[in-house]
Formats: C-alpha cells, sequence, structure tokens
C-alpha cells in the first residue's frame, strides 16, 4: 500500500465538519478547508464506501513525510481495490469497470472516510 496526496487545491481544516451523502452509485463528501469556504467532492459511479473513527484506524498508514496530510488521499496498491476486483472477477468474468477504479481516503479528524470509485471526480466550492 502506497499513500498519494491528490491536489485538489483545497487544503481540508482540522475540524472540517464533514458530512457524507450517499445515494445509488453517488457518494457526496462535503468539509470545511482551512480558510472555512465548504466544499463538497462527489463520486459517481462509486463501487464502495467505508467510514472508520480515528480510534479505530492505524493512523500510521495515512502518513506522508511523517505527517497526516490535510488533502484527499489516493491509495495505491489498494488491497481493497483488489478484493473488489476478486469478487467483480468472480460474478461476472467479463466485466473490468474496477480496472478503473481507486481508493480514496479522506483523513478527516474524528472519521477516516474511503471510497472507491472511478478516476474521475468532481471537486466544487458550495458556499
Amino acid at each position: 500500500m502506497e499513500i498519494e496526496v491528490i491536489d485538489i487545491g483545497v487544503e481540508i481544516h482540522v475540524t472540517p465538519l464533514e458530512k457524507v451523502f450517499i445515494e445509488p452509485s453517488l457518494i457526496s463528501v462535503e468539509f470545511d478547508d482551512v480558510d472555512e469556504n465548504r466544499w463538497r467532492i462527489s463520486f459517481n459511479p462509486c463501487q464502495g464506501f467505508k467510514m472508520t473513527t480515528i480510534d479505530c484506524i492505524d493512523t500510521k498508514l495515512l502518513l506522508v513525510d511523517g505527517k497526516r496530510p490535510c488533502s484527499l488521499l489516493k491509495v495505491n496498491n489498494s488491497r481493497w481495490i483488489k478484493e473488489l476486483k476478486n469478487v467483480l472477477k468472480q460474478k461476472d468474468h467479463t466485466a473490468n469497470f474496477m480496472d478503473e477504479s481507486n481508493h480514496y481516503i479522506f483523513p478527516f479528524q474524528d472519521n477516516i472516510i474511503e471510497v472507491a470509485a472511478m478516476s474521475s471526480f468532481k471537486v466544487e466550492n458550495i458556499d
């Protein structure tokens, strides 16, 4: 597993006041940036979602250069994506849409939010 910082031009606030909206195949995550502007990142289509409290995560895995970044993260060589691909292959050996999917992480203050989704996502300021 290798963590990569995704530059979306937004630095996540230490108290981001995150909200998650889930619809079939669409996940939207809202949060505040360091200037207290509100942002939304939407993933469509998405194949998976996880939310774990910070107390139940080995945060050392999220460190980049010794610190936890305040940015959207991408996991390269993700075990979760591999598991999803394996299950998909068992159900439909011709399906290959997981080949275009990535594992994204929002390293928020109290919750770690993970999304498995296609490579494209929408970033918008919603103030």
